[in-house]
């Protein structure tokens, strides 16, 4: 079974996917550190968000500067349609073929922001979007990035709506408490068992 996690921005699908792999001897297949481990220089996908970015984007080392990456892409929506369209060349494949290995594991869990946009729900069995209160996914992105309300409200706003995840999930978690986060994680994975 592969059970897809995604949602907003802040509202904790990575903490959702790791206590499913807890509990269910899951494959954690995370979206974003694929991205990161095929951002590193010398790899294709390092060379084409190069070639569209420039070398501005680079730190000292030239390595990607991911803040400054993310900065430009969530201010311009025709830059986010380049980044998203190489990423859906490079890292999408990478996420389904890691989902597809999972032997020795009884599920696989891809943890992918951008599930639906990158088609990667069309291979999973079941769909959890994770949704919280703006403030509180503001707060956990301004925590985690270490930027100002502002960039996080930015990145929030350039997100799909709370309703097109509810719309479109099989179920939707509401992350606010930890103790009702294992509620509705030991709930859904009744159903679904």
């Amino acid at each position: 079974m592969i059970i897809g996690i995604t949602g907003i921005s802040g509202a904790g699908k990575s903490t959702v996917a790791k206590e499913i792999c807890k509990i269910e001897n899951g494959k954690y297949v995370n979206a974003d550190k694929i991205a990161k481990d095929l951002a590193k220089n010398g790899e294709e996908y390092y060379k084409e968000i190069v070639k569209n970015f420039g070398i501005e984007i680079l730190k000292e080392d030239a390595e990607l500067d991911r803040k400054k990456l993310a900065s430009i892409v969530f201010e311009n929506k025709e830059k986010k349609k380049i980044i998203d369209d190489i990423t859906n060349k490079y890292v999408v494949p990478k996420i389904e073929e890691e989902a597809k290995n999972a032997d020795g594991y009884d599920i696989a869990i891809i943890d992918v922001p951008l599930l639906f946009e990158s088609r990667l729900n069309e291979i999973c069995d079941v769909v959890i979007s994770v949704i919280a209160s703006k403030e509180t996914c503001i707060k956990r992105i301004m925590d985690r990035d270490k930027i100002n309300e502002e960039s996080a409200l930015k990145r929030i706003k350039n997100q799909k709506s709370e309703n097109f995840f509810k719309e479109n999930s099989d179920y939707c978690i509401i992350n606010e408490t930890k103790e009702k986060l294992n509620i509705q994680i030991n709930d859904i994975l009744n159903k679904i068992r």
